[in-house]
């Protein structure tokens, strides 16, 4: 059940050296074993996760394979697959703050050799990570109070401006490329996820928008 479960969906190669952001509202890091915290959730970029005072910058010390948990795309938006995985516990849509789910979505991953999820936040556009608390992973190297540094996709008399990212918060999968080996029904789904994107005249809403234009992505039956 559980191979089939993987293979419905697929998985993803993050690289040695990955830079994420994980925030929250502490000054420092502080590193929680992974019996009291089982998963680091981290964003490709700070402008997907906002409401927080501080961000951490985490750097991956080997490479890890994830879980692609993803079960749709539909416009720009990402749905999780995470409900059609964990389906015996309450609260589903708050799932990722049940430590039950957490600790049987630790055994799942484990048992498959997997060393976390990829996967949407809340269903929306915004997309994160969620890797194996463990030091042997990864890093912090360095935190800093959050500062917007960018400026959201809006329309201007009209007319539409696209997200204007900055460069002060590294997007390291220009530089690393990201490996995805995804099940066959994926294809068309991203095809129209770019479609979609085009066509709203907003380029580059999302993080994993800008993504897709550097992952490297192999389809299987």
């Amino acid at each position: 059940m559980i191979v089939k479960m993987i293979y419905n969906y697929g998985y993803m190669i993050l690289p040695k050296g990955t830079i994420l952001y994980h925030m929250n509202d502490n000054k420092e890091f502080i590193y929680k074993s992974e019996n009291e915290k089982p998963f680091l959730f981290c964003a490709y970029h700070p402008s997907e996760y906002i409401g927080f005072k501080y961000i951490h910058f985490i750097k991956l010390k080997k490479k890890i394979k994830l879980l692609f948990m993803i079960d749709d795309i539909i416009k720009n938006k990402i749905y999780s697959a995470l409900p059609n995985i964990i389906k015996n516990h309450p609260k589903l849509n708050l799932s990722k703050l049940n430590s039950n789910v957490l600790y049987d979505m630790r055994e799942i991953l484990e048992t498959n050799n997997l060393e976390g999820w990829f996967t949407s936040v809340e269903n929306k556009g915004y997309v994160e990570t969620a890797f194996l608390n463990k030091p042997e992973i990864f890093k912090c190297i360095g935190s800093m109070k959050f500062n917007k540094k960018w400026n959201n996709s809006n329309y201007n008399n009209n007319k539409a401006i696209s997200k204007r990212w900055n460069d002060f918060y590294e997007k390291s999968f220009i530089e690393k490329p990201i490996k995805l080996y995804l099940h066959k029904r994926f294809k068309k789904k991203i095809k129209d996820y770019k479609k979609y994107e085009k066509k709203s005249k907003f380029i580059h809403e999302y993080i994993f928008q800008m993504m897709l234009d550097y992952i490297k992505i192999r389809y299987y039956e």
